[in-house]
């Protein structure tokens, strides 16, 4: 039973019903003892076409998300930067006297 789990024949409830095993401890246990240690943690999942689609668009998104955070990021930095080479050069605090007309 545990091979026919391992090659994806039954998952651990298909081989309690089909074997006529009452105990929900009794597989796990097998797969413990006999088995590898990824054969408790296989999950099947199953995808229609235009879900994998789907997926396929929102990772794209997420790619071209995180690349404009990081350019709005930089961009953030430069600034930081520029208003400190500012204050510097001319002896002043432009974040303070920003709205302060001349």
């Amino acid at each position: 039973m545990v091979e026919e789990i391992r090659r994806g024949k039954f998952t651990i409830e298909g081989s309690k019903r089909y074997y006529d095993i009452r105990g929900s401890a009794t597989v796990k246990g097998w797969l413990k003892k006999w088995g590898t240690k990824g054969d408790l943690a296989k999950k099947v999942v199953i995808e229609m076409p235009d879900e994998v689609e789907e997926k396929k668009k929102l990772k794209e998104e997420i790619k071209k998300l995180k690349i404009a955070l990081a350019d709005s990021v930089l961009k953030n930095q430069v600034y930081e930067t520029l208003i400190e080479v500012v204050d510097e050069h001319y002896k002043t605090d432009v974040k303070k006297n920003f709205s302060i007309r001349p």
